[in-house]
């Protein structure tokens, strides 16, 4: 697993429309796995195999349509539609108020995903738009 494109496919989720989604969502990859590529990226042995994906994202609205005029998804929707499409099952959905991260007010929603491998991801959605800032100070 010495890059992420390696690391997706463990997880049976294709590379480019992962990386165009993450890209067009507001959204990054943290948590144990991106410190595993990190440290591998750079020739050290992290000691860990991650146990499972975090990503955080901007929680955007739907823009409703009506008529033929126009319809954007929001990122919870553009998330979670990729990963059944590739695999994966909602596993769980928790309130962020019964969590470690119930001190974290900008946080909107908390879901749990598991494909038959037992890989799992975890998606974060916030309002918050400098995602990297938020991680750093929270």
């Amino acid at each position: 697993m010495a890059s992420m494109e390696g690391f997706l496919e463990s997880y049976r989720l294709p590379f480019a429309p992962f990386q165009e989604l993450i890209q067009s969502t507001n959204s990054l990859v943290a948590g144990s796995a991106a410190l595993a590529l990190y440290l591998q990226q750079h020739g050290v042995d992290p000691g860990f195999t991650p146990s499972d994906m975090d990503i955080w994202a901007e929680d955007t609205l739907d823009l409703v349509a009506s008529r033929g005029a126009y319809q954007q998804h929001g990122n919870l929707y553009r998330f979670s539609n990729f990963l059944l499409k590739n695999g994966f099952n909602v596993m769980m959905k928790c309130d962020p108020r019964e969590t470690d991260y119930e001190n974290f007010h900008q946080i909107t929603h908390i879901l749990s995903y598991i494909n038959r491998d037992g890989k799992k991801i975890q998606l974060i959605l916030l309002r918050e738009k400098d995602l990297f800032q938020y991680i750093y100070h929270n």
